[in-house]
């Protein structure tokens, strides 16, 4: 057969010779498109961890205890401190400066008792007389120490790894380097001490130089962990639920029946369905959730977005003004409604 007249024998071969090759072009071009889209990235999208075959929590809740129990009088015994109590540092330890220390300054011990318990030995002061009950159940790491002393510097190093501000917290570095299952909840959230920040400040558990998507959420102590969640003072949901329905239902071909939750209304407008509006005869609510986004600017979502042909959902959880601005628009819209 002439090449001049072969005939595609698949779909590759038909964009390829059709339009001298410029189908090919077209292809590649949507594919691209279609990439690109799909490769959207989401900077907290969960991502595999590194020991996965160990990886056994599925989330952390970390407590930094301020101002707790000392180590020395809850899990870390100290024998030659207790030996050495009262007495002057050794020359042996070496001269280390710290803030309110002398030459007069004496050791101090700790008059707690430690003893083993559990398969693992664990020490345990009797401070804690329950805990030692469950000791085989804990994870007590001893080898940490600070290269500072003072209180800012040895927050930063706890929860950094740096004894100055400006680096990622714990926080931050593990949504950077694991991602978030929640798609709708923060990966990372900070509840501070009620009684006031601490030395460190803020610092302490941000970002640093992270991108900011990895900041915590602050949840502020007191009755309003998250600001700006509740209705305007003299505003409720019944006023507002009550607005919405009435105007609604002033509308002709539109019937919204009382909403049973606490944020939408679900109108229906199958009378409208298939009747010009501005030209247009939507044949679904779909279509009609189009045209009054087109038309009156206002976002609703079609029925056959949650199972209900027919119907449309308006959110009421606004406030009074931008509530009836937009059931305004909506009611000049759907009044020019004609058969």
């Amino acid at each position: 057969m002439s090449e001049h007249v072969r005939y595609s024998r698949n779909r590759r071969e038909f964009l390829s010779d059709c339009f001298c090759g410029i189908g090919g072009l077209a292809f590649a071009s949507m594919m691209a498109q279609e990439q690109a889209l799909a490769g959207v990235y989401n900077p907290l999208a969960p991502k595999p961890p590194h020991v996965p075959e160990r990886a056994k929590a599925k989330a952390i809740i970390f407590v930094y205890m301020a101002g707790g129990p000392s180590h020395l009088e809850t899990f870390d015994p100290k024998p030659l401190l207790n030996k050495l109590s009262g007495q002057k540092r050794p020359a042996e330890f070496g001269d280390v400066k710290y803030q309110n220390v002398n030459a007069q300054s004496r050791l101090l011990g700790t008059k707690r008792t430690f003893k083993k318990y559990g398969q693992s030995g664990l020490e345990v002061s009797d401070l804690f007389p329950h805990q030692s009950e469950i000791v085989d159940d804990l994870c007590v790491i001893r080898s940490m120490y600070g290269d500072m002393v003072v209180h800012s510097a040895a927050q930063y190093q706890m929860m950094t790894g740096r004894v100055i501000p400006g680096f990622p917290s714990m926080g931050s570095s593990i949504t950077y380097g694991l991602g978030s299952e929640a798609q709708s909840l923060p990966a990372y959230v900070v509840m501070p001490d009620s009684a006031g920040a601490q030395e460190a400040g803020v610092p302490m558990y941000k970002n640093g130089f992270l991108p900011a998507v990895y900041q915590p959420t602050m949840l502020r102590p007191g009755a309003k962990p998250v600001l700006n969640l509740d209705l305007p003072k003299g505003v409720t949901l019944d006023r507002r639920r009550k607005t919405i329905v009435r105007m609604l239902n002033e509308i002709d071909g539109v019937l919204c029946p009382e909403p049973e939750g606490a944020f939408y209304a679900y109108p229906s407008v199958k009378a409208l369905i298939g009747k010009e509006i501005r030209g247009k005869r939507p044949q679904d609510s779909v279509e009609l959730a189009a045209l009054i986004l087109e038309e009156a600017e206002v976002a609703v979502v079609p029925g056959e977005a949650f199972g209900t042909p027919g119907y449309l959902r308006l959110s009421y959880a606004l406030g009074d003004e931008d509530l009836v601005e937009g059931v305004s628009r909506i009611q000049k819209l759907l009044s020019e409604a004609t058969d």
